[in-house]
Parts: structure tokens; sequence; C-alpha cells
């Protein structure tokens, strides 16, 4: 099964995704590795090879949740992991 999973990701709603992946590239050493639309509204970041968190630009009609994030899991086979 292992050489079917690419990665992970753990994925935030935030208000500003932009200014949170600014802040964890300029105070924890992450690096922003993919943004999607202008003004962003999905940036990637990265710690090294294995740390990855993404942040979503959360619905406007929705506070962010204090329980529930996500976590991705990518493949590259999706037919053969199932």
């Amino acid at each position: 099964m292992k050489e079917f999973i690419s990665h992970s990701a753990t994925i935030f709603p935030v208000e500003n995704p932009l200014a949170s992946a600014q802040y964890y590239e300029d105070k924890l050493g992450f690096q922003i590795t993919f943004q999607w639309e202008n003004p962003p509204t999905y940036i990637v970041t990265k710690l090294g090879d294995n740390v990855s968190i993404h942040f979503v630009n959360q619905e406007d009609d929705r506070k962010p949740s204090k329980t529930h994030v996500a976590m991705t899991i990518f493949t590259h086979d999706i037919d053969k992991v199932y």
C-alpha cells in the first residue's frame, strides 16, 4: 500500500491564506511552494521534505472550526489503493 501513497497535508481554513502562509514562512521557517488564484485562496507551505501545511480561504458565512481540521492523503494511483 505505501508505494501508492505520495504524501499528506493538513489543511487549515483561515480568513487570509496569504497572511497565514507568510507568518509560517517568516516566523517558523516554512516555504510557500504553491498559490492558487490572485489573491490566493489556497496556499501550500512546506518545511523540509516531510511537513506540509495548506491554507484555504474559509467560506465567508462560516467561522473557523475550533475542533476540526482536515488531512488529505495524496496517492499516485487511487484505483490500486481502493
